[in-house]
């Protein structure tokens, strides 16, 4: 049976056997000032053991993610991502997410889905930054 939406944007949801409760999170701007602790989380070794698509590598540290999205011209990273809960010992919990870059004059740069996982305020969040870096990484003029 399909989720039901409420009014209070939260459903419950049955993932193969599980019921969740979750919580779509809109899409929100961020200065890059403001995401230097996202982008520490999104790279600790935690969230590579947990999600094996990504692999840890020296180039894909969090100021190696700033380089590449300066290099996009971006000046704004947008963030949608789901809220999954706190159980993250199984992966069929993991839920993709969507980024948008974006210039200050409202320009989008470059969309994709994102694989890292970390945990904030007790929420689980899923983020596949590696996937989109490396697309992005093809796209920018040498």
């Amino acid at each position: 049976m399909a989720a039901t939406p409420s009014s209070s944007s939260s459903s419950k949801a049955a993932v193969r056997g599980l019921v969740l409760e979750r919580r779509r999170l809109h899409m929100t701007l961020f200065n890059f000032e403001d995401l230097a602790g996202i982008a520490t989380k999104l790279y600790s070794p935690q969230a590579h053991m947990m999600y094996p698509g990504c692999s840890p590598a020296a180039e894909k540290s969090p100021e190696a993610i700033f380089r590449w999205f300066r290099k996009l011209g971006a000046t704004k990273l947008g963030i949608s991502v789901q809220e999954v809960g706190d159980d993250l010992d199984s992966e069929r919990l993991f839920e993709w997410s969507y980024v948008r870059l974006v210039k200050s004059d409202g320009q989008v740069l470059k969309e994709g889905k994102l694989a890292a996982v970390w945990k904030k305020n007790g929420s689980s969040f899923v983020i596949d930054v590696e996937s989109f870096t490396n697309n992005a990484e093809e796209k920018v003029p040498l």
